[in-house]
């Protein structure tokens, strides 16, 4: 065997080795990725949906402490150092009624786990990628036909359906206008039109939920009442 050949012999070697790593690579790989997927659908859905509720109950205790010390309800403010929006002219300036401060309700402001992300994309609009406050939207049957004040979320479909499923409901679709859903509460309500009542078509509503908005194919919604009206 001449030198050359030898050393065409050992690159082809190399090069079946080489196939062969890939190939293993490969296998890992995929191995790993559909165990991601099938804990996403399951295990990390429902561990999702439970952080979104827990911190539901957080902030909607700071709204209610701050009541209970005499906030009115055009007092309260959601004003933060991580999202902007939310600065209430009304609030007493000691931030006594500010949701998210140690001289308020106390409540820290946080994100929801990456897990929540909706498949529609948003851009920067409130909800998406963060919790946001409304006061433009009532639910159907909860209250007066005053809108309520709630915390948001959009999201996808694996958590939406775990939040309905720990709350014993379905999800189904309710229809929304961009401009009720994307305002920011600063102190004032607004009387919602048809496209801003949570509950009024094939979703049955409730103080807390999550519902399916049909006008934007993997986005839903989920909502809970801090204050009923």
């Amino acid at each position: 065997m001449t030198h050359r050949t030898a050393e065409r012999g050992n690159a082809l070697v190399y090069v079946f080795v080489g196939v062969a790593l890939f190939g293993i690579l490969i296998f890992v790989f995929s191995r790993g990725a559909n165990q991601n997927t099938a804990s996403m659908t399951t295990q990390q859905a429902n561990i999702a949906a439970s952080d979104v509720l827990q911190y539901r109950q957080s902030v909607e205790a700071a709204v209610q402490r701050l009541i209970a010390k005499g906030c009115s309800e055009t007092e309260i403010s959601f004003d933060n150092e991580s999202e902007t929006g939310y600065n209430n002219t009304s609030s007493p300036t000691d931030k006594s009624c500010h949701v998210f401060d140690p001289a308020g309700g106390k409540a820290k402001y946080i994100y929801p786990s990456p897990a929540t992300d909706t498949t529609y994309v948003a851009g920067a609009q409130p909800g998406h990628g963060n919790y946001a406050f409304n006061g433009n939207m009532a639910i159907e049957d909860l209250g007066t036909t005053e809108p309520e004040l709630i915390i948001w979320l959009m999201t996808n479909k694996q958590i939406c359906d775990a939040i309905n499923k720990s709350l014993g409901k379905e999800t189904k679709d309710d229809l929304f206008g961009d401009g009720i859903i994307g305002v920011e509460f600063i102190g004032s309500f607004s009387t919602p039109g048809a496209a801003g009542i949570i509950g009024d078509q094939a979703y049955e509503a409730g103080s807390t939920g999550c519902f399916n908005r049909p006008t934007y194919p993997g986005q839903y919604i989920f909502y809970a009442t801090l204050l009923a009206r």
